[in-house]
């Protein structure tokens, strides 16, 4: 006959193998709460009618913090999958709090000394302050000390040399070792300073977060006292066999490098396992000294984290971390979805909301291959990012013809590059109008759009009109090809400036005028020379005015670069005021701010080149593979050009010095082998290094039409340049069409 068991039944097997008895509830359901203070496991017991339900759990503080420097949010996504793949039971908790303690702001502040080893001296304010008023104290004490050697000296009558030598010698020891200490106290006093600002940092920038991982055990039923050490033995072993071939093993080494520390506070880890949270303790430090015990227990549970960079001096020296916002984000990826979660994109659009049809549906389903277009009057200002050959300016392109189609919209193209004059000439090449047919399209829906060229540098097109605020109405390509850093930011500025003035004289209930600008980083300071910073900034200016002000006159802006990290922090209004974000395939650059928006910001990697992923707050993540542009998208040659919008042919008058040294270089070595040369080779000639300056050269030789750039198939697809003479581009684009890569 089987033994009717209690919990007291249960104590002796328990305390056989280790366990301490921690607690219990007895409110409706009766649980009793077991430690093992060696393994740091819990262990509780369910008592249902006469069954007893046992199951064990190992709380960890997620520390994350690998050799070569802190992971922290950045694994999460994988850290949920590998959790659900490999764990019968596991939780995440995340409790975050601001206003830290000074104890956690101090440790934070040991931890990166001991980790960039450069910590010098004590640690702590109040300990610095008291290692100044030391060294200040005995300074003062030595300068005293001379003060009277000094009135020696004044009474000596140079009647015994041996005092006068005594005197002489402690002075001379005195003057350096007050020196010396002056010299610690003025390095100590620094210290305390930058302590002092890196404290206040934290104090009003940073979190105190818990991040609470736990495993549990699968369940182990009993009827009888028997059972009992059997089931107990068994939900003790599968955790430590977790956490010696899971945790330890798996979860810290390969590609997550997630470490973990076992929580030894059963109190605190099973509070916060159970409700979500933990106390706070600046509550706590209010408390005093009775409260210490506990306030040190939850401080070991906790790590702190910068909401925001932390700067001393103006230099990032902790950079921000939103561990909070992934977890959400990492939820919400995994929410099932519903009707009410469609993409208000992908749904059909009013003409009044101003459709601009961008492509068709990519993501998996039963709508995959429909037509998917964005709200231009919902869309607010658009910010599209992605590595060099992605796709971008054939998005941008798409955006500029759907917008030009609409009624009273106007348009302008502010274009580095010269790569917009194609939108006066109908696509023709095969590979492109080989997609068509994919979109719904026919090879007779290539098209021209009626556009007013303006070339600033080469005098190309029509000028400039002498009020700007004209380009506001009509549609218009301003070129700003072979103008240097300076006064193409210029240009810019006053362009920018112009239209917000013309559109600003009231508000609009739509969008009027749709901006369009390509390479944005080439209007920025970090996409500048040194000797155009200036400029720079004033460009930065013009553009955040549009940003912040210009959605209320009917201003939408389409920004194109490869990363939000090529807009300085001054220009925070930028990314703060676009509402739509577009993702094309990029680089590790480009993760965490994707990341902010779409979850895993790994997709951006995994992107086929032409599609992107549309955020927007108004509708979820659209997965969208975009058209091909009915206009041509490719870089025309100068002759091209001069035909397409008239005007004189660019000499290489128009080219800067550096160009042109450059252009004689291609010359001498085509003349010399009849054949085309390694740009390596011709930048290396030139003494040049700088990535930026490169591809400046690139543009404004390919802007100029004498060359022509090619990139072969062989390995690292190296970049060679030729010449291109003008009686072979006239010949006509059908024959040798261009292989230049579009962005």
């Amino acid at each position: 006959m089987k033994t009717v068991m209690t919990h007291d039944a249960c104590a002796s097997e328990f305390e056989s193998q280790g366990f301490e008895r921690i607690g219990g509830i007895h409110y409706n359901l009766a649980i009793a709460l077991w430690w093992h203070p060696r393994l740091c496991i819990h262990a509780s017991v369910l008592a249902v009618d006469d069954w007893h339900l046992l199951q064990s759990g190992k709380p960890y503080l997620l520390r994350s913090m690998a050799e070569e420097g802190e992971t922290y949010a950045r694994d999460l996504g994988l850290l949920e999958e590998y959790l659900v793949a490999h764990f019968p039971e596991a939780h995440l908790s995340l409790s975050s709090f601001r206003d830290p303690t000074l104890s956690l702001i101090q440790a934070r502040i040991d931890a990166r000394h001991t980790r960039h080893a450069n910590a010098c001296g004590p640690d702590g304010s109040a300990a610095m302050q008291q290692e100044l008023d030391r060294l200040t104290g005995e300074a003062d004490e030595l300068q005293e000390a001379q003060q009277r050697d000094r009135a020696l000296q004044r009474l000596d009558r140079n009647t015994s040399p041996l005092l006068r030598e005594h005197l002489n010698r402690n002075l001379g020891d005195r003057s350096r070792k007050v020196e010396d200490l002056r010299r610690n106290a003025r390095e100590t006093r620094e210290r305390l300073s930058a302590q002092g600002q890196l404290e206040r940092e934290y104090r009003g920038k940073s979190n105190a977060l818990c991040l609470l991982f736990t495993i549990c055990s699968n369940i182990q039923i009993v009827r009888d006292a028997d059972s009992v050490q059997d089931a107990l033995s068994s939900v003790t072993k599968e955790i430590v066999d977790l956490d010696r071939f899971q945790v330890r093993q798996k979860l810290e080494g390969g590609s997550l490098r997630i470490y973990v520390e076992a929580s030894p506070a059963p109190a605190v880890s099973l509070l916060t396992h159970a409700t979500r949270t933990i106390m706070n303790p600046r509550q706590l430090e209010r408390l005093g000294e009775a409260a210490q015990p506990v306030r040190d227990a939850v401080e070991r549970q906790l790590m702190l984290v910068p909401r925001e960079d932390i700067r001393v001096n103006g230099s990032v020296v902790d950079p921000k971390k939103l561990i909070a916002s992934r977890i959400v984000q990492s939820f919400l990826q995994h929410l099932p979805k519903g009707t009410a979660a469609r993409a208000r994109g992908a749904d059909p659009v009013p003409a009044s909301a101003q459709p601009l049809w961008i492509g068709t549906i990519a993501e998996a389903g039963p709508r995959r291959g429909d037509p998917w277009v964005l709200p231009l009057d919902r869309s607010g200002h658009v910010y599209i990012s992605g590595r060099s050959n992605a796709g971008k300016t054939f998005l941008g392109r798409v955006i500029a013809e759907s917008a030009a189609t609409l009624e009273s919209v106007s348009v302008v193209v502010i274009d580095p590059s010269n790569q917009a004059v194609g939108l006066l000439c109908p696509e023709d090449r095969p590979e492109v109008l080989a997609r068509y047919r994919r979109f719904g399209l026919k090879r007779s829906d290539a098209q021209a759009f009626p556009f007013t060229y303006h070339g600033l540098a080469d005098s190309v097109g029509e000028p400039l009109p002498s009020d700007l605020g004209q380009l506001a109405h009509g549609y218009h390509i301003v070129s700003f090809t072979g103008l240097d850093d300076g006064s193409r930011c210029i240009r810019f500025a006053a362009i920018m400036d112009a239209l917000f003035a013309a559109c600003s004289v009231g508000e609009a209930e739509s969008v009027r005028l749709v901006i369009l600008i390509e390479e944005a980083h080439r209007f920025t300071r970090r996409g500048v020379d040194r000797e155009a910073r200036e400029a720079a900034d004033r460009a930065e200016l013009s553009l955040e005015r549009h940003a912040r002000e210009g959605r209320k006159y009917g201003i939408r802006l389409f920004i194109s670069s490869q990363s939000i990290k090529d807009f300085s922090f001054s220009a925070a209004a930028i990314r703060q005021n676009v509402s739509t974000r577009v993702f094309m395939q990029n680089s590790d650059r480009e993760l965490d701010y994707a990341a902010d928006h779409i979850g895993d910001g790994r997709r951006i990697l995994r992107l086929p080149r032409g599609e992107a992923l549309f955020c927007n707050p108004d509708w979820e993540i659209a997965h969208v593979a975009v058209r091909p542009p009915l206009s041509m998208v490719r870089q025309p040659t100068e002759a091209e050009i001069c035909r397409l919008v008239g005007g004189p042919t660019a000499t290489s008058s128009s080219l800067s010095r550096q160009a042109m040294a450059a252009l004689d270089a291609i010359t001498g070595h085509v003349d010399a082998t009849g054949g085309p040369v390694r740009w390596s080779k011709i930048v290396e000639e030139l003494g040049v290094t700088g990535r930026r300056v490169r591809d400046r050269l690139v543009d404004e030789l390919q802007g100029s039409g004498h060359v022509a750039f090619t990139r072969l198939k062989a390995t690292g697809r190296p970049l060679v340049v030729t010449l291109a003479r003008a009686e072979t581009a006239l010949k006509g684009r059908a024959e040798t069409p261009s292989t230049q890569s579009i962005d």
